[in-house]
């Protein structure tokens, strides 16, 4: 027979003695143990990452067409092109958009967006989901994600010295295997030619404009590091989705989904939990930063002998 007695519990550590009695011949001989952790993070019963800043969200679902809807900063991308061309088609994620301009399109379709909530930012994640097609030949670069209307502050006077230079993530190569470009402030850092037709990856890049440093990632894996631009954004201005404005043919033939912006920098950890919900389980950026880790109170009970254990007789 077993007797449990809980005590002396407070929010940095508690104690729990069990008293197990054996009979020996008539009498029942209580033999004492007690067990002592002192560890806050066992009395965890879930933890999910830390939210970041997301500031814009454009999850690519819905039916209607003509628009791009941002659910987070409210700056709704507007369709530039023909009518109905922004195909609303499956995702990976719910529902995405299917764009081509190489289907007799007016040149250069794409979403255009007002990236307001980069303004003052000295950091930067970006983050979506591309499936190419296969007819990309109109440029050997095709915008996923760009602009040249960022006003950039090298100086930290406030006021935007640098300008015109393009900033996002383009596809380069205008037959497969294509490789993952991205630009801050026009430096370029790319992948080798590995992206295929007809598949979904999982695009990121980030900028630290306090530590001068910038990463790209595919598929939840870092792909390449580079030294950046120290600064801060004065005016997020005009992106597009889907091109790039610095010449007419630079649009990309393929299916978007569930492309997000945030004012800092996300951790390694954090992109690749967006992209393993998000293939795994259908989760977009959001849902995907929200989903808890693995309970460390049930984590602690597994390996207590590493949490501290003391036996007292």
């Amino acid at each position: 027979m077993a007797k449990e007695n809980f005590s002396n519990q407070n929010l940095n550590s508690f104690n729990f003695n069990i008293k197990t009695e054996r009979q020996v011949g008539i009498q029942l001989n209580p033999i004492p143990m007690k067990i002592q952790i002192t560890t806050l993070c066992a009395l965890s019963c879930a933890a999910s990452l830390a939210p970041a800043a997301l500031v814009h969200h454009y999850t690519l679902d819905g039916n209607t067409t003509g628009t791009a809807v941002d659910s987070v900063g409210g700056s709704n991308g507007v369709w530039n092109g023909d009518a109905g061309d922004d195909a609303r088609v499956a995702g990976i994620i719910a529902g995405g958009v299917a764009v081509n301009d190489e289907n007799g399109g007016n040149g250069q379709e794409h979403f255009r967006m007002n990236l307001t909530g980069l303004n003052g930012a000295n950091a930067l994640t970006v983050t979506g989901w591309v499936n190419i097609g296969a007819d990309n030949n109109n440029s050997v670069y095709n915008a996923f994600f760009m602009s040249r209307d960022v006003g950039f502050d090298s100086t930290g006077d406030g006021a935007a010295d640098l300008t015109g230079q393009n900033w996002g993530l383009a596809i380069r190569d205008n037959g497969a295997p294509h490789r993952l470009d991205s630009r801050m402030n026009g430096g370029g850092l790319e992948t080798s030619p590995t992206l295929g037709t007809g598949q979904w990856y999982h695009l990121a890049m980030t900028w630290d404009g306090v530590s001068g440093s910038r990463n790209l990632y595919l598929d939840g894996t870092n792909v390449g590091s580079a030294t950046a631009p120290i600064g801060s954004i004065v005016q997020g201005g005009e992106w597009r989705l889907s091109d790039d404005p610095a010449l007419s043919n630079r649009e990309l033939n393929a299916i978007l989904d569930d492309v997000a912006v945030w004012n800092e920098v996300l951790t390694p950890t954090q992109i690749a939990q967006i992209e393993s919900e998000g293939r795994n389980n259908g989760l977009n950026a959001v849902e995907a930063l929200n989903v808890p880790e693995p309970s460390t109170a049930f984590l602690g009970l597994l390996g207590l002998g590493a949490l501290g254990l003391r036996r007292r007789k």
